[in-house]
C-alpha cells in the first residue's frame, strides 16, 4: 500500500529567520529580479522553508520601495537588540579592564 503525504517543512526559529532575511537582502542587492520579487512579496525570503503563521504575517507587513528600506523594516521586526546597542562598548567590561 502506498501512502502519500505532503512534503514536510520545518518551522524556523527566530535566529534562522534572521539568517534567511540577511541572505535574501544580500542576494537582492545583486539580483534585481529577486529584489523585485522580494519587495512585492516579502515571504519569498523563506524559500522552501516553513515558518510560523506569526512570522509569515510579520513578513507580509513589510512594505518597502527599496532593498535598504526592506532591510530596515525587517531589522525593526525581527532583530531583538537595537543595532546601536550591538556596537556600544559594555561599560562594565570597560571598567573591569581599567
Amino acid at each position: 500500500m502506498v501512502t502519500m503525504t505532503a512534503p514536510s517543512t520545518h518551522e524556523v526559529g527566530e535566529h534562522e529567520l534572521c539568517r534567511l532575511i540577511d541572505r535574501s537582502v544580500s542576494r537582492a542587492l545583486f539580483d534585481s529580479t529577486f529584489a523585485t520579487r522580494m519587495l512585492a512579496d516579502p515571504t519569498v525570503v523563506l524559500g522552501e522553508t516553513g515558518c510560523t503563521p506569526q512570522q509569515r504575517r510579520d513578513l507580509r507587513t513589510i512594505r518597502a520601495r527599496t532593498v535598504l528600506e526592506f532591510a530596515e523594516r525587517a531589522r525593526e521586526l525581527f532583530w531583538l537588540a537595537p543595532l546601536d546597542r550591538i556596537y556600544q562598548q559594555d561599560s562594565t567590561l570597560a571598567a573591569a579592564a581599567m
